[in-house]
């Protein structure tokens, strides 16, 4: 089990934005965007998987560190691969 979760880091990177900008109402608008549009795509998209939020959100946020944009998708279809495979 991680013992950071995907919306810790984003809380992370809004406050380093924050403290470089100076501009708290961008910050906690990414933040709450990002908590309500996670939770809408695994409960719309991932729910059936039987995969842990965590790890689904983790292969997003590694995806698009890895692939860029299309990682949104590849994240995701890698862990379902190894998952298929084992």
């Amino acid at each position: 089990m991680p013992m950071v979760t995907p919306h810790f880091v984003m809380i992370m990177i809004s406050l380093i934005n924050y403290f470089i900008t100076g501009n708290l109402i961008s910050c906690a608008i990414c933040c709450g965007y990002y908590y309500w549009m996670s939770g809408r795509v695994y409960d719309r998209n991932y729910n059936k998987v039987q995969v842990n939020k965590v790890f689904i959100n983790l292969s997003v946020i590694f995806g698009i560190y890895k692939y860029g944009i299309s990682g949104i998708i590849y994240g995701p279809l890698l862990i379902l691969l190894f998952l298929f495979v084992y």
